[in-house]
């Protein structure tokens, strides 16, 4: 038993001894001794909140314009441009109510909520941005068949 010990003792010593750069500056920030520079991370979830609000704010722009500019320059509206106009506003309404989410979210002091939050509003707004840029022109204009106005 005596030898166990000894064994144990002697691991233990040799651990001890071996230098582990960087250990002393953990500890003493653990110990509250030493103040971290690390980025809060309520930093990071806002700064994140903000990007992706302006991101939102930018489609909900984008898909305005694209509503905004149908018929554009001589006033004729194709077939195409009656049948989205519908569903291209409902989307803009939802990218701007996304964009206004994460400014909420950013903002939020629950964290839990906070993060789990606007990782669904990111992925919302993903899906919302590939309705307005693949899913409408698609089915309007590729399975429905509709006439975009675009010759050749």
């Amino acid at each position: 038993m005596l030898l166990k010990e000894r064994r144990a003792f002697s691991f233990a010593r040799v651990v001890n001894s071996v230098p582990v750069p960087g250990v002393d500056e953990v500890v003493s920030v653990f110990h509250g001794a030493v103040r971290s520079t690390a980025v809060p991370m309520r930093v990071l979830a806002i700064s994140v909140g903000v990007v992706c609000a302006i991101a939102a704010m930018c489609l909900a722009l984008d898909t305005f314009w694209q509503v905004y500019l149908a018929g554009f320059p001589d006033g004729h509206a194709t077939d195409y441009d009656k049948a989205v106009e519908g569903p291209l506003r409902i989307l803009t309404s939802v990218e701007a109510g996304l964009g206004l989410l994460f400014v909420f979210l950013a903002l939020s002091s629950i964290r839990a909520a906070r993060a789990v939050g606007l990782l669904v509003a990111l992925i919302a707004l993903v899906l919302v941005a590939a309705l307005v840029h693949v899913g409408v022109p698609w089915y309007f204009g590729t399975h429905l068949g509709l006439d975009n106005g675009i010759g050749g």
